[in-house]
């Protein structure tokens, strides 16, 4: 039988799917350290060294979070163009599911996907292999599958 797809579309997909890692793990670190809550409190935007500084963060590690925040849309990036210096801000219709007050926060279910639902996830060959995920079990819950 013929595959009928557009072949054109498989790499763009594939690529997708396989940088789906590294997208999730962006969603997961902002969403954990309370980023959207932090750049709700200032409407003008923070710069990394403040977010860095209130965070208690490495700075260049900050950055490069931050920037792939940007990258990805969850929030803005914006370069002053006098001091050069970058400004990241909350897009309004993103972080209303990602700040932890609001009524359609997402919060809850990004934190359980990044400590469960991934946990369990991350050991599928095994799990495929030999029928049982006892480590993704004790991983996500912190207990023998036996106990649960």
């Amino acid at each position: 039988m013929e595959n009928k797809t557009n072949s054109k579309l498989w790499p763009s997909l594939l690529v997708d799917i396989n940088d789906g890692f590294q997208k999730s793990q962006v969603l997961f670190v902002t969403t954990e350290l309370q980023l959207y809550d932090l750049l709700a409190t200032h409407q003008n935007g923070m710069t990394a060294n403040e977010i860095a500084s209130r965070k208690e963060l490495n700075l260049e590690a900050t950055e490069r979070i931050l920037d792939c925040a940007a990258g990805l849309k969850l929030i803005e990036k914006k370069i002053q163009s006098e001091s050069k210096i970058a400004i990241y801000k909350n897009y309004p219709e993103i972080a209303t599911f990602l700040q932890s007050s609001t009524p359609n926060s997402m919060v809850e279910t990004i934190i359980c996907n990044s400590h469960v639902t991934y946990a369990l996830y991350q050991n599928l060959m095994t799990t495929i292999q030999t029928g049982h995920n006892t480590e993704g079990c004790k991983h996500a819950f912190n207990s023998d599958v036996r106990n649960i």
